[in-house]
């Protein structure tokens, strides 16, 4: 999914690469419910993401939890614990509502009755990362997204609680492919989570 593809995907699939380099991979990123209806159609092997939905049609297997933190440019100097009203004064860079993240999101900003400032949206994490390291916008987004970098500073949002969990969803016979690569991400995303 989108949330899930910037930095989850781009190690685990080298590594599948390096162990199966006769394999055509391609990769299609694009919000949960069109990712279960390739895998429907069979367009897809297998799907990775947060917030997948149920489907009675395929495995859902659970790698991981995380919440949703805020993200900020470290020369801002923000607080590292704070209120989902505090931190959303700043004009925010936000997932595009088409993400179940943002759905969850929006949802508890109503509930908080805190009316954010979004000065952009998009589809690509790393292009609000930028805009957060570059200073023009505060970000929420999950916690795993987070960079380890000093440029950005994760803050807590005290009263904002959204567990977000991160699952494969794939068919019960799945190719031999897929069941390799569902193995490395079993391996690495476990271990980070």
């Amino acid at each position: 999914s989108i949330t899930a593809s910037h930095q989850l995907m781009p190690e685990n699939l080298l590594l599948f690469h390096k162990r199966h380099p006769e394999v055509l991979v391609t990769v299609t990123r694009t919000v949960p419910k069109d990712l279960v209806r390739g895998l429907g159609e069979g367009r897809f092997d297998v799907c990775f993401g947060l917030e997948l939905p149920e489907s009675p049609l395929f495995i859902r297997e659970q790698l991981f939890k995380t919440d949703l933190v805020g993200l900020s440019s470290s020369a801002s100097k923000p607080a590292l614990r704070t209120s989902l009203a505090e931190f959303c004064r700043k004009p925010l860079v936000l997932i595009t509502r088409s993400c179940d993240t943002r759905v969850l999101l929006d949802d508890a900003l109503r509930r908080a009755r805190v009316k954010p400032r979004i000065v952009l949206e998009a589809d690509d994490v790393t292009t609000i990362l930028a805009m957060v390291r570059a200073g023009v916008a505060n970000a929420i987004l999950p916690r795993t997204l987070a960079p380890g970098s000093r440029a950005v500073v994760t803050s807590e949002l005290t009263d904002l609680i959204i567990e977000l969990r991160g699952t494969l969803l794939y068919p019960r016979n799945c190719t031999t492919e897929a069941r390799k690569f569902i193995q490395i991400l079993r391996e690495r995303v476990r271990s980070f989570a």
